[in-house]
Order: structure tokens, then C-alpha cells, then sequence
């Protein structure tokens, strides 16, 4: 497990959180997204410092 630093896409507080390694982010966004058509791409919840719901979606 990698950790990356995001910034969320409300209040732009910078946050922590463990990707498998090589993974890749492809976007942080406060909403979900449409169910990713590839298996390699996944999407998971987390929340900012602040308290704002964010949505990481990755492929590894």
C-alpha cells in the first residue's frame, strides 16, 4: 500500500490515504461517479480534515 496526499475538491485541505501501489489516481471529486467499466478502476469514499465527503477513483 502506497500513501498519496489529495487535496479535496471543496476546500482544497490536503489528506492522506493508502492506494495499492502503482495505482493511479484519476480523479478526486465531491460526488461518485458512474460504476467504472474497467476492473482495473475502483472508487473509494473518505472525507477531508474539514469534514467534506470526497470520492477517489483509481486504476492499478
Amino acid at each position: 500500500m502506497a500513501i498519496e496526499t489529495l487535496a479535496c475538491p471543496d476546500c482544497g485541505a490536503e489528506l492522506q490515504m493508502g492506494l495499492p501501489r502503482n495505482s493511479t489516481v484519476r480523479s478526486v471529486a465531491p460526488e461518485p461517479r458512474e460504476e467504472p467499466a474497467d476492473d482495473r478502476v475502483k472508487e473509494r469514499e473518505n472525507a477531508c480534515p474539514n469534514g467534506h465527503r470526497l470520492y477517489v477513483t483509481f486504476e492499478f
